[in-house]
């Protein structure tokens, strides 16, 4: 149902006046692509009196920068190897709780997107498993961007059916989430089941 889905505002173009402005009417999820600025605007946001907004790192994490990361972010959408989770779970030793995160998984196989492909899917999960601080809690996607948002429904599809097969070799409801569709293809995306958009365009008119 569409209540049940979490807006992510995707603000990598946008200042932290935006962001505070978009807190005010109520959103609270924002996405970022990289971590420097997003630290810096999340400094801003709180000199501006906005404490409560969490922010989502969507983009491509190198291993480098984790160890701030994590300290900016309240998740991660962009799991896609054994060695950032390796990264991670040094970087969250000490840290009470676990960190949420997806994996992304390179569904259309396109060369210019991150993520693991399909088969990876599950050596990774097994993995993430046996973790004390990492808490994988869906997939996520990229689609390609295209002009008619049903060319990428068979991905959107193809993410749902490998949440479902994960799920059903784990014997257990643990994957809940799936991170995918964005401003030109997000209806599409609800329909094949996502639970987290990342909007931008259509929401600052970027």
């Amino acid at each position: 149902m569409r209540s049940e889905i979490n807006l992510i505002a995707v603000t990598k173009y946008v200042d932290a006046q935006a962001i505070a402005a978009a807190r005010e009417i109520g959103q609270r999820d924002f996405g970022e692509n990289y971590v420097k600025p997003a630290q810096s605007k999340m400094e801003e946001v709180r000199r501006l009196g906005v404490t409560d907004a969490a922010f989502h790192m969507i983009g491509h994490l190198q291993s480098n920068k984790v160890r701030d990361a994590v300290t900016v972010f309240q998740s991660l959408h962009s799991l896609d190897s054994s060695k950032l989770l390796n990264a991670l779970e040094k970087a969250l030793a000490g840290r009470e709780g676990s960190y949420p995160c997806f994996i992304e998984v390179n569904v259309s196989g396109e060369d210019s997107k991150f993520g693991i492909e399909p088969p990876e899917l599950q050596p990774l999960l097994e993995t993430a498993m046996e973790t004390d601080k990492i808490d994988v809690v869906g997939l996520m996607t990229m689609a390609a961007y295209v002009e008619d948002p049903e060319r990428v429904r068979p991905d959107f599809a193809r993410l749902r059916e490998l949440r479902d097969d994960a799920n059903d070799k784990l014997g257990i409801d643990k994957l809940r989430y799936l991170s995918m569709g964005m401003t030109n293809d997000f209806e599409v995306a609800i329909e094949e089941g996502a639970t987290h958009l990342r909007i931008g365009t259509a929401l600052f008119k970027i």
